[in-house]
């Protein structure tokens, strides 16, 4: 119904968001299908994506929290970079973007960087917050599983999701340390 009211009415604002909000409920849909696939352990699709534009739509997606947090996001990665991967890989940066802004607003700046090997490719989310450390390193991407000293705020499951998803890839998810203050979080996967 909305590609019929578009049609008719191409300048109209109203029709345009119910056409784009509609367009974003059914990926969405597609996502968590493909997500819950991952979970129960079924095969992964994978398909040529720009993860260039991936990262993109995600920093687009939390701007408004940057910018509530007053914090400013560096991106350091080229314009185009064309990997074999399922979408919903797209949750893996959205959570360390979305955890990042949460959880380290106080360092008022976030990195967004891609390094690129002859094997991997390593998507990284820096932040300059409260560095995470020890076992906690570990322990935050088992299921259920929350920090204490000022960290829980969520439900433990982001994080433990984000780790099926890069297995599910053959990829890995760990965190270190930023130096001097801040956290690491990083998902390297095989080209």
């Amino acid at each position: 119904m909305s590609d019929l009211l578009i049609l008719e009415n191409k300048d109209n604002d109203a029709y345009q968001m119910i056409f784009n909000s509609s367009k974003s409920l059914v990926k969405t849909l597609n996502d968590v299908t493909g997500l819950s696939k991952i979970i129960q352990n079924d095969e992964v699709i994978k398909e040529p994506l720009d993860l260039a534009l991936m990262l993109d739509a995600c920093i687009f997606e939390v701007q408004s929290m940057l910018d509530r947090e007053d914090m400013h996001l560096e991106k350091r990665y080229p314009k185009t970079l064309l990997v074999e991967a399922n979408r919903v890989t797209k949750d893996i940066y959205r959570n360390f973007l979305t955890n990042a802004i949460k959880y380290a607003a106080e360092g008022k700046k976030v990195i967004v960087e891609v390094e690129e090997t002859l094997k991997n490719i390593e998507v990284k989310v820096i932040d300059f917050g409260q560095t995470i450390i020890g076992e906690d390193r570990k322990r935050i991407f088992e299921r259920g599983k929350q920090l204490k000293n000022g960290f829980k705020r969520g439900s433990g499951l982001g994080l433990s999701i984000v780790a099926k998803i890069a297995k599910a890839h053959n990829g890995v998810v760990g965190v270190r340390e930023n130096k001097p203050t801040g956290n690491v979080f990083y998902y390297r996967f095989p080209k």
